[in-house]
This record gives structure tokens, sequence and C-alpha cells, in this order.
């Protein structure tokens, strides 16, 4: 276990300490070098856990962990959607952990317009977090937390419903 107690620490030193707990290599983006993190366990954390602690920290800092075989790219949140990141096709939610780790999810959708979907779905996802439509196929293209994709594909499973629009009805209050 681990008890982790930064105030207004460089990030360069919690990523070094985190990354020699959990074994991980990691290489710094221009941006980065100089921002400052706080954060604070109350007690211990298991060691597993810590990787999912500091991705929340980095997002929480607008940074972001992005993984490429065996090596974290550290960089800026609003530069993680230009990078490689894991990419999942489909309306379930990628496998594996949730939490911090920044995610592009494909979704087909089969009766809700995608331009409608996007501004529907924008209050729910950060400056950072990029969500746009393909017109001709349908499709909405996110790109955010994994946290948070699960959150906006659970909205748009209720909302991607066929609705009956065939006959005007009156509905006496």
């Amino acid at each position: 276990t681990v008890v982790l107690n930064c105030d207004n620490a460089d990030s360069e030193v919690v990523i070094q300490a985190a990354a020699e707990i959990v074994g991980f290599n990691y290489v710094f983006g221009p941006n980065v070098r100089g921002r400052k993190v706080t954060l604070q366990t109350v007690g211990k954390i298991p060691r597993e856990d810590l990787m999912a602690f500091l991705l929340t920290v980095l997002d929480v800092n607008g940074l972001a962990a992005v993984k490429t075989d065996n090596v974290y790219r550290i960089i800026t949140r609003d530069g993680a959607p230009q990078n490689a990141v894991r990419t999942v096709v489909g309306r379930d939610p990628a496998p594996g952990p949730v939490g911090g780790e920044i995610v592009t999810q494909v979704v087909p959708l089969s009766y809700l317009n995608a331009a409608d979907a996007v501004t529907i779905l924008r209050p729910f996802v950060a400056a950072e977090g990029p969500v746009s439509a393909h017109r001709e196929t349908n499709i909405l293209i996110l790109t955010d937390t994994a946290s948070n994709i699960r959150r906006l594909l659970d909205i748009v499973k209720v909302m991607d419903v066929p609705v009956a629009l065939e006959e005007p009805q009156i509905i006496p209050l």
C-alpha cells in the first residue's frame, strides 16, 4: 500500500514517484514541465490502484497520460485527441479499467441524428474533449476520459431510440 501527500508539487516529481512504485516508463510533452499538482490520500491505497489515482490527478490538472506500447506520454489534456489514443468502435464502453484514461469512441447511431447528438452532449464534455459527427454515416465520435465516455454512452442509449412520429396526437389536459 502507498500513502501520498504532495502539496503544490512539481508534476515531474509526482509522476516519477508513481512510475517507480507502479513500474511504467514515461515521456513528458513540452508543455508539461513546471506544472504543479496537489494530491493526498486519506490512508493507504493499494499499489494496483495508484495508476488510476494518478490518471485522475492528471485529468484534474489539465494533463493526460496517453499509452503507446509500454510508454506513457504525459501531455496536456487538450492535445490528447490528436495523439494515438485507444479507439473503441460501438455502443459499448471500452473494456478494462474505467477512469482517467483518454479514449476515442466511434458510436453508430440508429435513430438520433449525429449532429443533434453533438448538440445534446456538448455540455457534458470538457472543453478539451471533442465531440463530432459524421453526417453521411450518422456516426458520433467522442474523445474523453473512459469514465466520461461511459456516461455519454449511457445518455446516447436513452436518446437513440425509435420515436413514433407518424401521426399527430391530441392529448386533452
